[in-house]
């Protein structure tokens, strides 16, 4: 079952916080969490992007894989803003 999108705004919202607090630590722990779930796309654009902010390149790519690899994994199509992060996190590393 797919989370709603207000606990969706809620966790980005936290992860945002602790990103600008500088806790990428626990941002991390989340994540490990988080990634457990069943994610709507949107969702994982937005998560690998704060994987990005945090500099964990690789996590951003094994977030955003399911989507842009969908012969894997059925989620749905890419969005710009997935292909983005993603070809952002393959220039980082």
């Amino acid at each position: 079952m797919l989370m709603d999108k207000n606990l969706e705004d809620e966790i980005i919202a936290k992860l945002d916080i602790l990103t600008k607090q500088g806790q990428r630590q626990q941002v991390i722990k989340e994540f490990a969490k988080i990634l457990l779930l069943d994610l709507t796309a949107s969702f994982r654009a937005q998560l690998a992007r704060l994987a990005n902010r945090n500099h964990d390149y690789v996590l951003a790519l094994r977030i955003l894989h399911p989507i842009i690899r969908e012969d894997r994994e059925k989620i749905s199509s890419a969005t710009p803003e997935a292909l983005n992060v993603y070809a952002n996190s393959l220039l980082c590393i």
